[in-house]
């Protein structure tokens, strides 16, 4: 078992909020920082899935606000709303952007009548936990607002080879793509832990594990 000899190990979450795996991942995780505490810091990254699905190689979904005027009647448009909340965010402190990470998650996909598809929806998620909203609705609109998106996934795709949503990135391992079927229960966590971790940190020969469909 891990948990006698844990000694802060720190680790990147590529994620998405469209990604229904990415959401129990983020679940599992919280459930282990609240087992362990400030034994385990991790940090949420972004990886857009709409970039890998619309880019031609020049196309930056970052982008988008200031290069196409009518970008929210897109597609990706959804992932730009959800982006730019999340580092409006990310502003007002550590403890306000962990709350809303996780409120933006459940309300994507633990409330299915919830629309999130405009700033107006994602704002009332916001103001529920609290954040300064006149900052918030400021910030949203920064033309640099998008940045870290843009320095994340090209981060994600250049320099790590990552693909999908969630990846996990441990200090000197290789990252590791992680599918959960469902939210898992604490005990489930723990145990899945100690297996995921030394997997990915003490086996690194293990490139991929998946199971028939």
């Amino acid at each position: 078992m891990l948990e006698g000899i844990l000694k802060m190990i720190k680790f990147d979450i590529f994620s998405n909020y469209i990604c229904p795996y990415a959401y129990r991942a983020s679940l599992w995780v919280h459930q282990l920082k609240e087992h362990f505490g400030d034994e385990i810091q991790f940090a949420f990254r972004h990886f857009s899935l709409m970039q890998n699905r619309f880019s031609d190689g020049t196309w930056q979904i970052w982008n988008q606000p200031q290069e196409n005027e009518n970008w929210q009647t897109e597609k990706y448009a959804f992932e730009i709303h959800l982006c730019r909340a999340i580092e409006a965010v990310r502003r007002q402190g550590h403890d306000n952007f962990d709350k809303f990470h996780v409120a933006l998650f459940e309300a994507r996909h633990n409330n299915p009548k919830r629309d999130l598809k405009n700033d107006e929806a994602i704002r009332r998620v916001a103001e529920k936990i609290g954040v300064d909203m006149a900052q918030f609705k400021a910030d949203i609109h920064d033309s640099m607002i998008l940045k870290q998106v843009g320095i994340d996934h090209l981060h994600a795709v250049e320099e790590l080879g990552v693909f999908g949503t969630p990846t996990f990135v441990f200090t000197a391992c290789e990252p590791m793509y992680l599918k959960l079927e469902r939210r898992l229960s604490m005990k489930e966590s723990l145990d899945f832990w100690d297996v995921f971790y030394q997997t990915v940190a003490k086996h690194p020969y293990v490139l991929e594990m998946k199971r028939p469909n």
